[in-house]
């Protein structure tokens, strides 16, 4: 299923960003800060202002594969270009939406605290974001924690936030996700491919409304299930296959497409945001 954007806005064109812009969009995530965590801010779309800003500092990085769609997603602090303050910003990018949300303002020092800014990461995620401006819409195939840089997430912090947002969507289903991992370790094309056939067997033998209807039943969280599929989405080697597929599946998407679906973001696009914005062009192999 491909996701839909709240709030979305167009790819910024690099050296077209004009700095009272930048500094308009700080302004309304001050304004719209939370009473109860000030730090935090109503979710505030229209942010892609700030992607281009050379000290954008990913926190995490995640992303789902789907030939159909495949969805990058990244968590970035972002310090304002002239004052002492730091944007909290959730950005993805699928071949037909995208959305820029900004979700907080922190004063520098605090953005460098790494107590504080667990407490924030944590915070948002275990809410999921908010009603209708999701951070999760399920599983993620891959998660990639924070690269070395001044403002990073410990792995144990990544691993809180995630656990918070999934326990927040209705059915997450990470012993099946886990199984079909396992199953085709290094394979996304197969994994996919193998989902896809287990579909059209339960639909032949159910009917296709009873086998969706199965597929969708809500599974009780478990602790168990969340550390057997943590180490099998951010191995090194499988986030490499998964970001390589998403990729190498950009414009086979927009193909089958045609024209049912406005393209938001190209491929040339996805690798200019996974190259610039999730800093992780290195683990691409193409």
């Amino acid at each position: 299923m491909t996701r839909k954007a709240k709030g979305s806005s167009s790819t910024p064109q690099r050296g077209s960003r004009d700095l009272a812009d930048v500094r308009r969009i700080y302004e309304r995530l001050r304004s719209r800060s939370l009473p109860e965590f000030p730090f935090l801010a109503l979710p505030t779309p229209g942010c892609a202002g700030l992607l281009g800003l050379p000290d954008l500092a990913p926190l995490l990085r995640w992303g789902i594969f789907n030939p159909g769609g495949p969805t990058l997603d990244v968590l970035a602090l972002v310090p304002h270009p002239d004052s002492a303050q730091v944007a909290l910003l959730h950005s993805w990018i699928n071949p037909f939406a995208r959305s820029d949300v900004g979700w907080g303002l922190l004063p520098a020092d605090a953005a460098s605290d790494p107590e504080i800014l667990s407490l924030v990461v944590i915070f948002l995620f275990a809410r999921n974001g908010a009603r209708g401006t999701r951070l999760l819409e399920g599983p993620p195939t891959f998660v990639l924690p924070s690269p070395a840089a001044k403002y990073r997430l410990e792995d144990g912090v990544a691993r809180a936030a995630l656990s918070g947002a999934l326990q927040a969507v209705a059915s997450p289903s990470l012993a099946a996700s886990c199984d079909e991992l396992e199953a085709h370790p290094l394979d996304p094309w197969e994994r996919v491919l193998s989902g896809m056939k287990t579909i059209v067997a339960m639909a032949t033998e159910l009917g296709l409304d009873s086998a969706l209807d199965s597929l969708e039943e809500d599974e009780p969280w478990s602790d168990a299930a969340f550390d057997r599929w943590w180490p099998l989405v951010t191995d090194p080697h499988h986030v490499s296959a998964e970001l390589t597929a998403c990729l190498g599946s950009w414009s086979g998407a927009i193909r089958q497409a045609g024209s049912m679906l406005d393209v938001v973001v190209d491929a040339l696009a996805a690798i200019e945001f996974v190259d610039q914005v999730m800093r992780a062009r290195r683990l691409v192999m193409l």
